[in-house]
C-alpha cells in the first residue's frame, strides 16, 4: 500500500542546527505535495532524499526532470518554480537595496555623470561653463548683530583671509576673468561697505574690517539678503549691457551668507527669501550658507539654498567652518568647480 512520506525534522537539535529561514515551511509544503504525487504515481523517493537538508543549505533540490509528469507533479513543479523565482527576486532586491545604502558611490546614476554634474544641473549650470568664465560677481553678507560678539575676532580674521585669498585669485586671472566683490554687513540695518569693486585692485586692512564688524543690534537677515540678490542681478545686467555687444560672455555669480542666528528684524518673510534665492540659483548663482546655533541645512533649504552648500557650525568651531568656506569658494573662483561641503568638514565644524 502507498504511503505519504514526510521529511523528518529533528526538533531536539535546534541549538546546533541553524534556524530555517521564514520561507522554509512553504518549501516543505511543496515538497510534501511532490512526495505525495510521486508515491501516487509509483515513483517513490529514497530515504536519503527525505532527510533534512545538511547545515548551510535550505532543502534538498528537486529533480530537474521527474520520471513521469502527471497533472499533480506538473502542478507541484510549477508552484516550486514560482516560489523559487519570488525568493530570488526578493534576495536580489534586498541585496541591491543594501548595496545602494552602504556604498552609493559604487552604483552611479547613468543619467548623471558625477555628483558635481548633478549639483550643477540644480543651479542650471553646464559642465564646461565655469572654466571659461569671463567675469565673476561675489557677494558676501556678514552678520554683525549683538550675538556675534563671542566670535567677532574669529570672524574678522577669517573673513580677512578669505578676501586676501580671493584677491590673489583675481590677480592671477585678471587677463581672462574680471572678478568683482561686494561686502555687506547687517544688524538692525544693512551697510554695503564694498560694492562691486574689482578684486585685483581691492585695498583693505584687517583693522578696517574689525571696525566694520563691531557687533550690535538685531538681525535684519531676510530683507538684507533679498536686497543684495536684487543688487547682484542688476550688477550682472549692467555688465552684460556694457560688455556683450561684440560677443556673449559667461558670467559667474556666488552669494555667501554668514550668520549666527535667525532673522529678528525683517519685514519680508522666509517664503520671499526662498523665491529670490531659488530664482538666483536658476540664473547660475552658487549660494553658500554658513550658520551657527541652528540646523543650517534645514534653515538653508527654507531660505532657498542647496543643502550640500549649507554648513552648520558651533561658536567654538567657527574657524573650521570658515576654512571649509574658503575651499568651496576657492574651487569656484579659481577654476569654475562647483564643490560642496564634505562630511569631514561638517564633523569638524560642530
Amino acid at each position: 500500500s502507498s504511503h505519504i512520506h514526510i521529511p523528518r525534522f529533528e526538533f531536539g537539535r535546534t541549538k546546533t542546527r541553524p534556524e530555517p529561514p521564514p520561507y522554509s515551511y512553504q518549501r516543505s509544503k511543496l515538497l510534501m505535495e511532490e512526495h505525495s504525487a510521486a508515491d501516487h504515481d509509483g515513483n517513490r523517493r529514497s530515504e536519503e532524499d527525505s532527510l533534512p537538508a545538511p547545515s548551510g543549505t535550505l532543502m534538498p533540490a528537486l529533480p530537474a526532470t521527474p520520471p513521469s509528469l502527471t497533472p499533480s507533479t506538473s502542478r507541484v513543479l510549477e508552484n516550486k518554480a514560482k516560489v523559487d523565482g519570488e525568493q530570488q527576486s526578493s534576495t536580489q532586491s534586498n541585496s541591491a537595496s543594501e548595496s545602494n545604502y552602504m556604498s552609493p558611490q559604487l552604483k552611479p546614476n547613468p543619467a548623471v555623470k558625477s555628483h558635481k554634474m548633478n549639483y550643477q544641473s540644480d543651479f542650471g549650470h553646464q559642465a564646461n561653463k565655469h572654466s571659461q568664465m569671463d567675469a565673476i560677481f561675489i557677494d558676501v553678507l556678514g552678520d554683525k548683530s549683538g550675538s556675534m560678539v563671542e566670535m567677532r575676532d574669529v570672524a574678522v580674521k577669517e573673513i580677512y583671509k578669505l578676501l586676501k585669498e580671493q584677491k590673489n585669485i583675481a590677480i592671477q586671472r585678471r587677463e581672462t576673468c574680471e572678478m568683482f566683490l561686494s561686502l555687506t554687513l547687517f544688524n538692525s540695518s544693512a551697510t554695503t561697505v564694498i560694492d562691486k569693486v574689482r578684486l585685483d585692485t581691492l585695498k583693505i586692512d584687517e583693522q578696517q574690517l574689525a571696525a566694520w564688524l563691531e557687533p550690535d543690534g538685531k538681525t535684519r537677515l531676510i530683507d538684507t539678503a533679498i536686497e543684495r540678490l536684487n543688487a547682484q542681478n542688476q550688477h550682472v545686467k549692467d555688465y552684460e549691457g556694457k560688455n556683450t555687444k561684440s560677443c556673449p560672455k559667461n558670467i559667474g555669480r556666488t552669494f555667501v551668507l554668514l550668520t549666527d542666528g535667525k532673522d529678528t528684524d525683517s519685514r519680508q518673510d522666509v517664503a520671499a527669501f526662498n523665491r529670490a534665492m531659488r530664482s538666483a540659483r536658476a540664473n547660475g548663482t552658487l549660494g553658500i550658507f554658513l550658520a551657527a546655533n541652528q540646523d543650517a541645512v534645514t534653515v538653508g533649504k527654507s531660505y532657498g539654498f542647496c543643502g550640500s552648500t549649507s554648513l552648520t557650525y558651533e561658536t567654538g568651531r567657527a574657524i573650521h567652518a570658515y576654512k571649509a568656506l574658503d575651499r568651496v569658494l576657492h574651487a569656484y573662483t579659481s577654476n569654475g568647480s562647483v564643490s560642496t561641503f564634505t562630511k569631514a568638514e561638517r564633523n569638524d565644524s560642530v
